[in-house]
């Protein structure tokens, strides 16, 4: 949304950036000579050229007393939240209960922390500030109270909550009442002032919980809150004036007597004694519209739920959510890794100072800087700004005045953070963890000053709620990373659990390998151990049912469409090309099944035990290219759920302008949020995954059989669908069946040489075989008849633009045009949204399952001693997100073209791994010695790499390298290629399966079978357990991965 579109505001009213009480004065036409000769910078103390009133009554001592106190009683919500930390394990011992229950009482305080001020800011805003605080107070001395008496767990958790909605209202508070008497122009010093005790809090607070620990009962944590809140509210109801503008507006009214206090009551007698009154008719209307109504937290969910609103709030939860995981997490941290106890980890500073220093020193510098920002913003302008009266700046570029703060202060808070974790990881000297401490402070504390400046700015009127909902987003996430801090870095160590991707932790060796064999294995290569092969029948019935239901699937099967085939002879081709699939699928997949070793080991008997990793490199970065187009797509389904809700999300001008990379800001924000949703995923093992598969199974069908129906409906039936012709003829016809055919089977290229890595997980040989052979080409026949007949729909229902062959495209036009060409009904985008739904779950199953895992498994293989499946998947994420995956989803011709690109490469790959296996060692592999990197290795080769293998591989590329020079834009090239390069795979396939043979005839490598004929070793026949690696001679006993195994 662009600066001047006006925003509907929470009460229906028009709302803009700034209060559309302001006053406009450009410099050339406000400005006397002299001023305008004195430069900007001394116009902008002068006095005001308009007639408009001060904004405040309050003269800069009175609104810097007011905000210095509203500050302070600010202080208690962070105070309150982390004065125990010291005590925590105390805590835990003395009501015997564990560490992670005791942490459930911070992440519950977090959570009430963020939904408290939601009823707390709407009362704020409408009632006045002053029966907030004494409501708020009332609370939080209870809950104190019986925090002192109480000694049980439940009670804990229970009062803890109490606790935190007395104290997690009066930050909101604080910065209403800033809002309240202060103008924009100066609005970024004031909100500093409210920031400093806020980040006293965290500094101050473990110090005093630390002391009360050492020398007293941990109960008198709770006393010492007691007795200080009292001592300050006490003062501070009677003397803080009423700020809240509905109540008193500008300062000058009079407020009721539910609000009014000592220094209201002196002072506007005073006002009265000088004959200054205020105007009756605004008086008349204050108290017209006063009354005290109940806590109400919808205008702040109204809040939260504004897009652009949302989106600034969740960027800033994510950061302050690690300074929660980082507080919780120090005291055991510290305690861990450098031997101090809780009071002096606090005393010694080795953590609360320092954040808290940093951010004191942001607090009285950060707001400086936001107001010199939105002064150069004014000078740009051709605007004068003024302090003393609120200005329409409705046409004033506010967001990027504030956001040029934010944005920066925001990337330095999150690599201190990484910096922080690596350097807790590598337990280096005290002194870099302190110095990013002090960093992160006051990156959080500037960037939370320039987001909450502006959150006030775009909602005038409501800052308090606004307030609210943007501490509802910080308190939920950090909710969320303080129960998660523990067992993340329990699991994946310090470093990488305060990292963005939490990934990659160091990587322990194999005990017992040497050097060599450390780029070898790793326990995600090592043959599957039978407690892990839980992979049976049903398993992998749901697996390929799962994904088959994806987008891509679809879109594959309505693109023979666009090449003139009706809808019956593209659905011949895709049941033929999937089952030509399934064949390979089911030959390579039985490897892994058999012997439960992955693709890159597999590949070491036809390429060498060095030479596989060239192909499993090219196997490896097309499951990262597919990674980022299968997340693309997902995006895309992300999209039509976030528009269907907001429909103004694909068409307001912020979000809709094109960006150089070649897509638009609305699909990318769809597509990160798609990528951010996938990384958990990624870290469960492959053999607990299967899990999701089942879910997806069930899901997808769902919405692709709704939308199936949805489509036919709309085209009046099938009567007109079944009855479009094929469009193509004769030789034109011929080519785009085999053109329909091949882009099914190189669809699943890089799933035919990758079924090892998941048959491998078959509890027996069997489960791997009819399931894949049988499910794969019915499953995916059928989401090919949905697409196919849904493409074909689409072109019944906007005959104007021909078939749609991505159902993306199609639901976009459902929410898009109605059934009239007019604005799609409320059923018609609620329809799309649960369909839409349906897919970003089948999206997240298939990038997962045929990606993912892929290159993590790939990936581990290259550098096994560094790289494990679930870092392989995260490193395939961020390539994904790097490859710009959109381009290759900008026509059908390009998808198509890219796919029969890549399968040239896969199935010169393919050839002589199933060649190898079934024709030449006749189902007979040595495991241990693919294991085995030393030269007199039955498959080491020659410097490591079997020539056999590259020669064939080579030779399955260059029958199709000219038809494929041709594809990608070549001139003359003759038609003979061009029609072989239309059968890549095949053609790739047989030649480099030929070639091998043959040269394996002429030239035999060791370790065939040892009687001539077809020789697979099972588990359990008499050679033994193929997983138990280097024994040299199955009567010896010989180290194992670590251990002693007889064979």
């Amino acid at each position: 949304m662009t600066a001047n579109q006006p925003r509907p505001d929470i009460e229906g009213q028009p709302r803009t950036h700034l209060p559309d009480n302001l006053v406009i004065s450009p410099l050339a036409a406000s400005s006397t000579p002299t001023a305008a000769a004195n430069g900007p910078e001394n116009s902008l103390t002068s006095a005001p050229t308009s007639t408009e009133p001060p904004y405040s009554s309050f003269t800069v001592a009175q609104k810097r007393a007011i905000v210095i106190a509203a500050s302070a009683a600010a202080f208690l919500s962070p105070l309150t939240g982390s004065i125990y930390f010291p005590a925590l394990t105390t805590i835990a011992n003395d009501l015997a209960v564990s560490a992670s229950q005791i942490n459930l009482t911070v992440t519950l305080y977090l959570i009430w922390q963020g939904a408290a001020p939601m009823l707390i800011a709407g009362f704020s805003d409408n009632v006045g500030r002053r029966p907030a605080y004494f409501l708020c107070f009332v609370i939080y001395a209870v809950a104190n109270l019986a925090l002192s008496l109480q000694n049980s767990y439940p009670a804990l958790l229970t009062l803890r909550m109490l606790q935190s909605a007395g104290s997690s209202g009066t930050v909101a508070l604080a910065q209403g009442m800033v809002a309240d008497i202060v103008t924009p122009a100066e609005r970024g010093s004031y909100i500093g002032y409210v920031s400093a005790p806020i980040m006293l809090g965290p500094s101050l607070s473990p110090i005093i919980g630390g002391l009360i620990t050492q020398h007293l009962d941990w109960h008198w944590i709770f006393w010492f809150l007691l007795i200080f809140s009292l001592s300050f509210a006490i003062p501070f109801l009677l003397f803080l004036p009423e700020t809240g503008r509905k109540v008193v507006g500008d300062g000058s009214v009079k407020p009721p007597w539910p609000n009014m206090n000592l220094t209201d009551y002196y002072r506007h007698r005073a006002r009265e004694r000088r004959g200054q009154f205020p105007d009756e008719k605004l008086v008349q209307e204050l108290r017209k519209n006063y009354k005290l109504s109940p806590p109400n937290p919808i205008p702040t969910f109204r809040i939260m739920f504004d897009l652009e609103s949302a989106i600034l709030m969740l960027i800033n939860g994510f950061l302050l959510s690690c300074f929660y995981a980082i507080s919780t997490g120090a005291s055991y941290s510290f305690s861990t890794l450098y031997g101090f106890n809780d009071i002096q980890a606090s005393l010694v500073a080795l953590m609360f100072i320092p954040i808290g220093a940093g951010g004191i020193v942001s607090a009285f510098t950060t707001g400086r800087v936001v107001d010199a920002n939105f002064r150069r913003w004014c000078r740009k302008s051709g605007i004068q700004a003024n302090k003393r009266v609120r200005q329409d700046l409705s046409d004033f570029p506010i967001e990027r005045a504030r956001l040029e703060v934010f944005l920066p202060m925001l990337y330095i808070g999150m690599l201190a953070i990484i910096g922080y974790g690596w350097m807790l990881n590598y337990k280096t000297s005290l002194a870099g963890p302190v110095i990013l401490i002090f960093i992160l402070g006051w990156a959080l504390i500037a960037a939370s000053q320039a987001l909450g400046a502006l959150m006030a700015d775009i909602w005038p009127g409501k800052v308090a709620a606004a307030a609210a909902a943007n501490n509802m987003f910080r308190c939920g996430l950090g909710a969320a990373a303080t129960a998660a801090i523990e067992p993340m870095s329990a699991a994946m160590g310090r470093g990488w659990a305060y990292t963005i991707l939490a990934l990659l932790t160091e990587c322990e060796a194999e005990p017992g390998l040497t050097n060599k064999q450390l780029f070898l294995t790793n326990h995600d290569l090592k043959p599957v151990e039978p407690e892990r092969r839980q992979w049976k029948h049903l398993n992998f019935v749901t697996f390929w049912i799962a994904d088959s239901f994806n987008v891509n699937t679809w879109m594959i099967a309505a693109s023979s469409l666009t090449d003139g085939l009706s809808w019956w002879q593209a659905w011949i081709c895709v049941w033929v090309g999937y089952s030509l699939a399934a064949f390979f699928v089911c030959l390579t997949g039985r490897i892994g099944a058999t012997y439960h070793i992955a693709f890159p080991v597999v590949n070491r008997a036809s390429f060498g035990i060095w030479g596989a990793l060239w192909p499993v490199l090219n196997r490896a970065v097309m499951a990262c290219i597919w990674y980022g187009v299968q997340g693309w797509i997902g995006g895309e389904c992300v999209y039509l759920v976030i528009a269907s809700v907001w429909p103004s999300f694909g068409t307001r001008p912020t979000l809709a302008a094109s960006i150089a990379m070649g897509a638009t800001v609305n699909y990318l924000i769809a597509f990160i949020l798609f990528w951010l949703g996938s990384l958990p995923f990624i870290w469960f093992p492959v053999h607990q995954i299967r899990h999701l598969f089942t879910v997806k199974s069930i899901v997808a069908p769902i919405g692709g059989i709704s939308l199936f129906i949805w489509c036919i409906v709309r085209a009046g039936g099938v009567g007109p669908i079944v009855n479009q012709g094929s469009t193509a003829k004769a030789s034109q016809l011929a080519w785009a069946v085999i053109a329909g055919i091949m882009s099914a089977v190189s669809n699943f290229a890089t799933l035919i040489v990758n079924d090892p890595d998941f048959a491998r997980f078959a509890s027996r040989p069997s489960a791997a075989l009819w399931p894949q052979a049988i499910t794969i080409p019915i499953g995916f026949g059928l989401t090919s008849f949905i697409g196919i007949i849904a493409g074909s729909a689409s072109a019944v229902i906007y005959p104007d633009k021909g078939p749609t062959w991505n159902p993306l495209d199609l639901m976009k036009s459902f929410i898009t045009n109605g059934r009239d060409g007019g604005v799609a009904s409320a059923g018609a985008r609620a329809g799309v949204f649960l369909i839409a739904a349906c897919f970003v779950v089948a999206q997240l199953g298939t990038n997962i399952a045929a990606n993912s895992i892929s290159a993590g498994t790939d990936l581990t293989a290259l550098l096994p001693r560094f790289i494990n499946i679930r870092r392989g998947g995260y490193i395939c994420a961020i390539v994904g997100i790097c490859i710009c995956p959109w381009q290759f989803l900008t026509s059908a011709s390009n998808f198509t073209t890219y796919l029969s690109a890549y399968s040239v490469f896969l199935s010169s790959i393919a050839g002589p791994m199933i060649a190898d296996y079934y024709l030449v060692r006749r189902g007979y592999l040595q495991v241990r010695d693919l294991y085995n990197g030393e030269e007199d290795g039955p498959y080491y080769g020659v410097a490591g790499i079997q020539w056999r293998g590259y020669v064939a591989y080579i030779c399955g590329i260059l029958i199709n390298v000219v038809g494929f020079a041709g594809a990608v834009g070549a001139k003359n090239v003759p038609i003979g290629a061009t029609y072989i390069y239309r059968l890549a795979f095949f053609t790739g396939f047989i030649v480099s399966a030929i070639v091998y043979y043959l040269l394996c005839k002429l030239f035999p490598v060791p370790a065939t079978s040892p009687t001539g004929s077809w020789f697979e070793v099972r588990d359990d026949d008499e050679v033994g357990n193929p997983s138990l690696l280097y024994a040299q001679d199955v009567e010896d006993t010989e180290p194992v991965i670590g251990h002693q195994v007889k064979l």
